[in-house]
């Protein structure tokens, strides 16, 4: 069989207004809490250079029915942007004006294993596409396999995998990927504590 995309993986969202956004999206829209981190606990990306380089704070896993993610990343200092939508109509209380570009962090699509992977690699390579090498996360807990390239005007783009097939899922559970020591009040009650030492 071909190698396709098989559906969405994951959009961030990047907000400053973090508790209240995963209020929203846990509390209100049902969405599963499948993992927490912070950038202070060499996780994403690792170390002393994301307690320094990195202005997120939190990343929180939202997971929908489909398996789909929706990321949410806390940026305490970033500006939040006018949105004008190009359907006003459809949202209470606007009036149309000239529609204004919101930001996507970038676009996740989802493929099932890592042979896909390169398959698509290969093949955006051949199209003339940059295309990064397989960033594959080493250690625990295991993490998603991504390639990352641009669309042709320029927007961030990723396919990646959980590739399950791996054998290195296995002893894996849930609870490795609460990792946020100290969760934000609206998922506390919901969410098992993390480690002490946030690994």
């Amino acid at each position: 069989m071909t190698a396709q995309i098989t559906g969405l993986h994951h959009i961030l969202l990047v907000t400053r207004q973090f508790d209240k956004t995963v209020d929203l999206l846990v509390n209100v829209l049902g969405l599963k809490v499948k993992g927490t981190t912070r950038r202070t606990m060499n996780a994403y990306p690792a170390g002393e250079e994301a307690r320094s380089q990195v202005p997120v704070d939190r990343l929180y896993f939202l997971q929908m029915p489909d398996k789909a993610m929706i990321v949410v990343a806390e940026v305490p200092d970033g500006e939040t942007p006018e949105i004008r939508p190009s359907l006003p109509a459809y949202w209470p209380d606007m009036t149309y004006e000239k529609p204004q570009m919101g930001k996507v962090d970038h676009l996740a699509l989802n493929v099932a294993s890592r042979a896909d992977l390169l398959h698509f690699q290969q093949l955006l390579r051949e199209h003339g596409y940059s295309v990064s090498e397989i960033n594959e996360r080493k250690g625990s807990p295991k993490f998603v396999k991504s390639i990352y390239f641009h669309s042709p005007d320029g927007l961030p783009m990723e396919i990646c995998t959980w590739d399950f097939n791996d054998p290195e899922w296995a002893g894996v559970k849930d609870e490795d990927y609460y990792r946020d020591p100290d969760p934000v009040p609206s998922v506390r009650h919901l969410v098992p504590a993390a480690s002490k030492d946030g690994a």
